[in-house]
């Protein structure tokens, strides 16, 4: 089965291509299959990111989904589907993200070692190296690792 398949690169487009060379190392190395979340979880426009911040589902207004910086993913189940129980599937693909983070130098960030909100299919650009619109990155702040 394709670890990444058609559907996920057409909700990808747009997202940041250092995001995608660390999504696109881990769906190799990954012992666990999986694709983007259906149709929120690549770039979002402004008017989804509000209606699911209304829905509880996201806590921010201009989210790093909003700006290409971020990525959900989750798992895939040996019959194509995607499967959000899977919790030892999420902590595959983390693994797979963190050593695709690391070989590339290109640091991100796991929505599932938040403490408020824990979102395991999260992934993103860390915010020091990778700042959005208002957010500014100390030069010291630039040399983090992989959290």
């Amino acid at each position: 089965m394709d670890k990444f398949n058609a559907e996920s690169l057409r909700i990808v487009q747009g997202l940041h291509p250092d995001l995608l060379r660390v999504v696109a190392r881990a769906s190799e190395i990954s012992k666990q299959a999986f694709q983007v979340v259906p149709d929120n979880g690549g770039l979002r426009s402004a008017s989804m990111q509000k209606r699911l911040k209304k829905k509880g589902a996201s806590r921010a207004v201009l989210g790093r989904h909003t700006i290409g910086y971020a990525i959900d993913l989750v798992p895939v189940n040996e019959r194509g589907r995607v499967d959000f129980r899977n919790l030892a599937g999420f902590d595959e693909i983390m693994l797979a993200m963190k050593q695709a983070s690391e070989e590339l130098s290109i640091p991100i960030d796991w929505g599932g070692n938040w403490k408020k909100l824990v979102d395991k299919p999260h992934f993103e650009l860390n915010r020091k190296v990778y700042p959005g619109p208002r957010e500014t990155a100390k030069p010291d702040e630039v040399l983090v690792a992989f959290k």
